[in-house]
């Protein structure tokens, strides 16, 4: 007679549960694995666009680490010049702003002249 294994006559969904933790045994997990993320909505205008695949035309989902700046977005993005920025509406942040999962962040180049 075969003999039963632990997970025989758990409901499936336990049985898979069981499972992963298993699995999760044979590895180690580094810290940065276990890092949380934030996901952003972002649209770059005007020239700006040319910081994302063309096929994104300016507008991309960004993931970045959780309580990550407005600055942390834009060196992820290779943006170097100054630019303007709002979050989910609002437009007068300073670039240290934290940025929260789900953000709509929309970034313009700035203007000047007179």
């Amino acid at each position: 007679m075969k003999p039963k294994s632990l997970s025989e006559g758990l409901p499936k969904k336990l049985f898979f549960q069981q499972r992963f933790v298993n699995n999760l045994e044979k590895y180690e997990i580094s810290d940065s694995l276990l890092e949380a993320v934030i996901q952003l909505n972002v649209q770059l205008f005007g020239i700006l666009a040319d910081h994302l695949p063309r096929e994104d035309r300016g507008k991309a989902s960004v993931e970045l680490a959780d309580s990550s700046t407005f600055r942390d977005l834009t060196e992820k993005l290779g943006i170097r010049r100054k630019v303007t920025f709002a979050v989910n509406g609002e437009h007068d942040l300073d670039e240290s702003h934290v940025l929260e999962d789900g953000d709509e962040v929309l970034v313009f180049t700035s203007v000047s002249g007179g």
